[in-house]
């Protein structure tokens, strides 16, 4: 006997929420190494544009010109 769309479904969804659960288990296991880095890039560009009135965002992008802040490693 074939399996119904129903159980088909709920097998489906199950699937999901294990995949995202287990996704969140390895998240804070091994944490992304590039956003330590990029909180440091944010917090400097803050600190130095933010009389300039440049966002964050913004500030990545001028990093290209003006090179790496003091610390903060690319």
């Amino acid at each position: 006997m074939a399996p119904s769309r129903f159980s088909l479904g709920v097998a489906g969804v199950s699937l999901l929420v294990t995949l995202v659960i287990a996704a969140g288990i390895w998240d804070s296991y091994f944490p992304d190494p590039d956003a330590e880095g990029l909180r440091a890039r944010r917090a400097y560009y803050e600190s130095v544009l933010q009389k300039a009135d440049v966002s964050w965002k913004e500030a990545l992008y001028y990093k290209v010109v003006d090179g790496p802040g003091p610390g903060v490693t690319p």
